[in-house]
């Protein structure tokens, strides 16, 4: 009987992992920080904080003691952060049994925190077993923390592509609007007051039609609705809020130019779907945005946004760069494509001894 503990924070990345793998196990445990009323499976609870020394002492038992009564096959870890370090101390001799799957954030920035959450990653990087990312950028930087080479699946969570033929994506791409197209959450991270400096100029010298479409919501969006209005550019903004994933997908196949340009990031499920709807790709200057695209053939690629890069992503809308991205994505970025990728793993841990 095969069976996984997953432990992973209460996110919806987490519930879209646990959708991807169904079928693999015979059971599912996750353990997580807080119960999610929505989700119908096996779930346990503990404390993964450790800003207070003595509630270590109750985690990592608990955590031992959850392992003991479950007896996995298999403990997958989303994220090395404090959850993937207080389970590798009680995991005992299922570490070898255990992968880690890194998200981004807690390779790439976590360790610049200081002394403590570098050596935090650095002893969860030489305890588990196995380990994935989702582009080879991310699995560099794991190797260089660790100082040695780690067994490392690249692996992104995949996604369901917006158009799924050549035929399908030909017929949207007559129906495309003027419309550049952001959903990066409104945090500092993501630049997105960048963006719309960029689109303010860029919009001086077009056709008025064009639109900024700015979704998600976050910390900083009341300090970009203040901007829009500083930079004249109401009329050809539009604050779409928290959508889901219809409305998400309509804007995917509205617009032309699909921009994020956060300060740092692995590969973003956003950029994938943005590429099989038929939108053009303007990027931050990320080694792992260069895995995807490449300046001036496929998107742009920018270490300082303007309006330059808006105005050199026009030429490259073209049915044959826009069917390029799209195979490119029904070959490596599809969920089949992840899916089979994580259980191919997943039989390789099950048979070591």
């Amino acid at each position: 009987m095969k069976k996984l503990l997953l432990v992973s924070m209460n996110s919806v990345h987490t519930y879209h992992f646990i959708r991807l793998i169904e079928g693999y196990f015979d059971e599912i445990l996750l353990l997580t920080n807080t119960v999610n009323p929505d989700y119908a499976g096996k779930t346990k609870t503990v404390n993964f904080s450790i800003s207070k020394p003595i509630q270590l002492l109750k985690t990592v038992p608990s955590i031992k003691n959850i392992i003991h009564e479950f007896q996995p096959s298999i403990i997958h870890i989303h994220q090395a952060n404090t959850a993937a370090w207080l389970t590798l101390q009680a995991a005992g001799n299922l570490k070898k049994k255990t992968i880690v799957t890194a998200w981004g954030s807690d390779i790439l920035l976590h360790p610049k925190r200081g002394f403590f959450y570098r050596k935090m990653v650095e002893q969860i990087l030489a305890s588990a077993g196995y380990f994935t990312a989702d582009a080879r950028f991310l699995a560099e930087s794991m190797n260089a923390l660790s100082k040695k080479h780690l067994p490392i699946a690249i692996i992104n969570f995949g996604i369901d592509p917006i158009c799924t033929t050549s035929e399908e994506l030909t017929q949207l791409l007559v129906k495309k609007e003027n419309i550049i197209y952001s959903n990066r959450l409104h945090k500092k991270l993501y630049r997105i007051d960048h963006i719309m400096h960029a689109f303010a100029e860029f919009v001086k010298s077009q056709d008025k039609s064009w639109k900024l479409v700015i979704a998600a919501t976050g910390e900083e969006t009341g300090n970009l609705q203040k901007l829009a209005a500083d930079l004249g550019i109401l009329e050809q903004l539009i604050f779409a809020g928290w959508i889901g994933r219809e409305e998400n997908t309509a804007w995917y196949r509205a617009a032309k130019i699909f921009v994020s340009y956060p300060e740092s990031d692995a590969t973003s499920v956003s950029l994938l779907e943005a590429m099989s709807a038929g939108c053009i790709p303007v990027l931050s200057d990320l080694p792992a945005n260069k895995e995807w695209v490449m300046h001036e053939k496929n998107g742009i690629i920018t270490a300082q946004l303007s309006a330059a890069d808006f105005e050199k992503a026009l030429p490259l809308f073209k049915e044959d760069i826009l069917l390029a991205n799209l195979n490119e994505m029904l070959l490596h970025a599809t969920k089949a494509h992840s899916r089979k990728l994580f259980f191919d793993l997943y039989d390789s841990v099950t048979a070591a001894t």
